[in-house]
């Protein structure tokens, strides 16, 4: 069997999605050198895009579907530019391309986050996200917090604008605050 249909069948499982709309992301994804991508089918939620960090559906209520559409679309999308380390490609969603973080400070975050899930930065505020994990590591200043995702798998965030800094996360489950989620450092 060949990689991509393996890729196309391993995505559609984790993601409990048909291989025909897996397929029809890939297409998608092709046309953009697996950067972004448009589509339109019913099982996705009808018309939607994506690019790292940003998401949108039709079925615009429906938070659980967008982040099984969001981690498909990066998982196919680094899956098929290739893997960051010897151990394969991640499979996991993206906030901001990882790249980001790692250029500004390189690995400022815990080493058993091993190779993060989706990494960023809003005014003055680093995060990472470590599917593989479950964790959350939020840097502001020199003070490190590490959260316990629990049962929330994040592929988005976003930040108030102004002089507040609270982070908005986005996950399977719905929206949610760090000081939701159990601090572990």
């Amino acid at each position: 069997m060949d990689s991509t249909k393996t890729l196309v069948q391993d995505v559609s499982r984790r993601n409990r999605l048909s291989e025909e709309a897996v397929t029809i992301l890939l297409k998608a994804l092709e046309s953009s050198g697996y950067t972004m991508a448009q589509f339109n089918h019913s099982e996705l939620g009808g018309m939607g895009q994506w690019s790292a960090g940003m998401i949108m559906i039709g079925d615009l209520s429906n938070a659980e579907l967008k982040g099984r559409v969001e981690r498909a679309c990066s998982e196919l999308a680094e899956g098929m530019r290739g893997p960051r380390n010897s151990t394969g490609s991640s499979g996991l969603p993206t906030i901001m391309p990882s790249a980001n973080a790692e250029s500004n400070n390189r690995n400022w975050w815990p080493e058993t986050f091993g190779t993060v899930s989706s990494s960023g930065s809003q005014n003055g505020c680093d995060y990472v996200y470590s599917r593989a994990t479950n964790r959350l590591a939020i840097r502001r200043g020199s003070e490190l917090t590490i959260y316990d995702t629990g049962k929330h798998e994040i592929y988005g965030v976003a930040q108030q604008q102004g002089s507040s800094t609270s982070l908005e996360f986005k996950s399977q489950l719905g929206t949610i605050t760090a000081s939701e989620l159990l601090r572990i450092e």
